[in-house]
């Protein structure tokens, strides 16, 4: 884990909306990687001891273990990113380095992006760049349009893809993954006109029917279940994940994301790209899933010998005989032991292991009673669950490493 590990969902003040509308994604994106956003005014801090409690007129939405960035203080040293240690409706606690005082002004404070680059942008188009591009000098590029053959009325979702190089918003001319040298342009383009069109390949879906998250198969030519969706974005300078949960009000995330591992063979990181791998028509019956299904893959531009992959698939592995779900329900937990956690795994398309992911973690007990997006203390580090589905008719729990909370 290379950074200040930053997160940002639906719940939040100000967030935007995940919606059925191409580019709600990119909004998405923009806030939380760019921009950051739900700017609020705080009245008051009091500071003592190196601790900092700032007060809002009004309830704050803010949440334990985010990280906020103050601006318009007269003190250049409150002027800075803070993590949230504690809270109470309209109140934040923090540690800052200043003597003890009240500060009586009115002080913006929004939640803090993760402090990315979106180098080039089009429409409901877009590339983005790591914060630490010296870990992670790839380019993520975003395709959140509608192509003219894809009905407006079908599924949303943006086509996703891992850049070595990139000049401008369509430079697609070096390495990318996922890429078929057969048709180069598959990853971007459509196919086909109607129910028959295929657009895309590796996609992010955010919006579809409701039935999707328990049927056998949905079509991307069904109409899409009208409504807000939630979602749910972590990441630090050189990776992130995003959950869009497709359906309304039902438990549909998926777990999509961009960033590196550690490669502790060969001493370097290299780049991955979760998404689902869908470069099927819009009439036929498919299941979405994220990459810790079994019908997922990883795209990856280099391997474990560093050699190119980006024409072939990663994958990921979990840690005693796990299921793909992310957790082992049937391994009990009792009261007043230390939380028990696994990593994933990326493995190349040789099978050889690559790397632990960042900030993610399996569970290695049923934790069915701990609720979603609350952040927990074990051992000094904060961790935050999400229940999620890999696969249609399968859920499974995520758990983020948010960092320490000294």
């Amino acid at each position: 884990m290379s950074g200040l590990v930053k997160w940002f969902t639906f719940e939040d003040f100000g967030a935007p909306e995940l919606n059925n509308r191409q580019g709600d994604l990119i909004n998405v994106l923009d806030a939380c990687l760019i921009t950051g956003f739900g700017v609020q005014t705080i009245h008051s801090i009091t500071i003592e001891n190196g601790v900092a409690v700032a007060t809002f007129n009004s309830a704050h939405r803010l949440s334990q273990f985010q990280v906020v960035e103050l601006s318009g203080a007269s003190s250049n040293i409150l002027n800075a990113e803070f993590k949230i240690l504690g809270l109470t409706f309209n109140t934040i606690e923090f540690l800052v380095d200043l003597p003890d005082q009240v500060i009586a002004e009115n002080i913006s404070c929004r939640l803090a992006p993760l402090g990315w680059s979106k180098l080039f942008n089009g429409n409901q188009k877009a590339v983005y760049q790591a914060k630490n591009s010296e870990h992670n000098p790839y380019f993520l590029r975003i395709d959140d349009s509608r192509d003219a053959a894809y009905s407006a009325s079908y599924a949303k979702f943006a086509k996703v893809g891992i850049l070595e190089s990139c000049n401008d918003i369509d430079d697609l001319t070096g390495v990318q993954a996922p890429f078929d040298p057969g048709s180069p342009n598959k990853n971007w383009t459509s196919t086909g006109s109607g129910s028959s069109v295929i657009s895309g390949w590796f996609k992010w879906y955010y919006a579809v029917a409701n039935n999707a998250a328990t049927n056998s198969g949905i079509y991307e030519s069904t109409g899409v279940t009208s409504g807000a969706r939630e979602w749910l974005l972590v990441g630090d300078d050189d990776t992130f994940y995003i959950l869009p949960n497709f359906t309304v009000g039902g438990n549909g995330y998926s777990l999509y994301g961009f960033g590196i591992v550690e490669n502790p063979n060969i001493g370097n990181f290299l780049p991955f790209l979760s998404a689902s791998n869908r470069n099927f028509s819009a009439g036929t019956a498919l299941s979405i899933t994220s990459a810790l299904g079994s019908l997922s893959d990883l795209a990856m531009i280099k391997n474990d010998s560093n050699a190119y992959q980006n024409t072939v698939f990663g994958s990921v592995k979990l840690p005693f005989g796990i299921t793909s779900a992310g957790s082992y329900n049937t391994f009990k937990h009792g009261n007043g032991y230390d939380f028990l956690f696994g990593p994933f795994y990326m493995i190349d398309n040789e099978n050889s292991f690559v790397g632990e992911f960042p900030i993610l973690l399996c569970s290695l007990y049923q934790n069915a009673n701990i609720a979603d997006r609350v952040p927990v203390v074990d051992n000094g580090r904060a961790l935050m669950k999400l229940t999620f589905r890999p696969d249609r008719n399968l859920t499974g729990r995520l758990w983020f490493d948010l960092g320490g909370v000294d």
